[in-house]
């Protein structure tokens, strides 16, 4: 097992051991601080993942903008699970989920979906990650989606993390790109302007 492969089993293993009461109580600290990025508040555009049961609970960020009338996209995988890519689809509260084979909720293809190609620096992707490190590089899950995303991508980063989560090296990829901010539930860590 390789050092990246240990590092994602150990964040993952200590996520689950949360007790429900410490995670509700992080994932709100970690939302009442991210939500108030001056570049989040500012954004017309918001690209932000559908949370599993262990990571930090999303739906507040997603029902935020929409009452501020921000449009809000969330990732679909299409083609093969293993090297497949990412549509970017534009939710509503009307919009229908279903679980995909990583176990994630995503939107459902229908006749009015919409999709959106280009995140630029008016926009902010929320970022999912298993570990980050002193450089503001992540971890991600292996399946590489938000590595190839974030490449494309001009959009303002925000990752989102439990302090445990940071690490003294995540050794990134020559073709990683460190994230601009990390929100956790003790404080903000800023990588680039």
């Amino acid at each position: 097992m390789t050092l990246r492969s240990e590092l994602r089993q150990r964040m993952r293993d200590q996520r689950r051991e949360l007790s429900p009461d410490t995670k509700l109580l992080w994932d709100r600290l970690v939302f009442q601080r991210a939500h108030k990025d001056g570049r989040f508040q500012r954004a017309r555009t918001i690209h932000v993942y559908r949370s599993t049961n262990d990571e930090i609970d999303t739906m507040p960020f997603i029902e935020y903008a929409w009452a501020l009338r921000k449009d809000v996209y969330c990732p679909r995988i299409v083609g093969p699970t293993n090297n497949g890519a990412m549509e970017h689809v534009l939710v509503t509260p009307a919009t229908t989920w279903a679980t995909n084979a990583h176990g994630i909720l995503e939107p459902v293809d229908n006749a009015s979906t919409r999709l959106h190609g280009e995140f630029t620096s008016h926009d902010v992707i929320i970022v999912p990650l298993l570990a980050f490190d002193h450089q503001g590089y992540r971890l991600g899950y292996g399946g590489g989606f938000y590595d190839r995303f974030l490449e494309q991508a001009s959009a303002h980063t925000i990752g989102l993390a439990y302090q445990f989560q940071r690490c003294a090296s995540v050794e990134p990829a020559i073709h990683d790109r460190p994230l601009q901010r990390i929100a956790t539930e003790e404080r903000w860590y800023d990588y680039l302007a």
